[in-house]
């Protein structure tokens, strides 16, 4: 901030906060970055329920009820990830990601696309509120604050990264490739 300064702290060495991070929550940075890559926008989860068969105007009700069953999911999960550990929890959230993906690309009647999306809203719940408390485990109390941005500075540029490079690729996503008869009504 301009024209705000910190007094002086005797005995206190000027270090950067990211220096106080430590090996392991870089480790774990890196490794949700990369994760990152592999995750699909939601949209295109939503986009593809519209393509087998739910009217446009049921999306913003499917959307609400996938946040509610991450709202629901969220607490429990989090208590759990307490009692157990973040990382096992994290793990078998990006499982549930790739089995809801692969399900996207696959499955194409409406039933089949409300439970994947309902294990959508479980993937959040397991990786969201253990991965930011994950973050708080690996940071010092005096870097936390440092620890957040650069956790999500470097998630969001790997999820955006991935999306711009899919869409600059013009290559349609494996879920959104047209049915047979859009093809024939083009």
């Amino acid at each position: 901030m301009f024209g705000i300064r910190e007094p002086e702290r005797p005995g206190a060495r000027a270090t950067s906060a990211a220096a106080k991070l430590t090996p392991k929550f870089w480790i774990f940075t890196a490794a949700m970055s990369i994760a990152m890559l592999t995750k699909m926008n939601d949209s295109l989860f939503l986009a593809r329920t519209q393509e087998v068969g739910v009217p446009a105007a049921w999306i913003p009700v499917i959307f609400a009820g996938f946040m509610l069953i991450y709202a629901a999911l969220s607490y429990p999960l989090g208590a759990w990830s307490d009692r157990v550990g973040r990382l096992p929890l994290i793990a078998a959230g990006w499982l549930l990601l790739a089995a809801v993906e692969l399900g996207f690309g696959l499955l194409k009647s409406v039933p089949s696309v409300l439970v994947l999306l309902a294990c959508y809203g479980g993937f959040y719940a397991l990786t969201e509120g253990s991965g930011r408390a994950m973050v708080a485990d690996l940071a010092p109390p005096e870097a936390r604050g440092t620890a957040y941005a650069v956790f999500y500075v470097s998630v969001g540029s790997r999820s955006s990264s991935a999306a711009s490079a899919w869409a600059a690729s013009g290559t349609p996503s494996p879920p959104l490739r047209r049915s047979s008869s859009h093809r024939a009504a083009l």
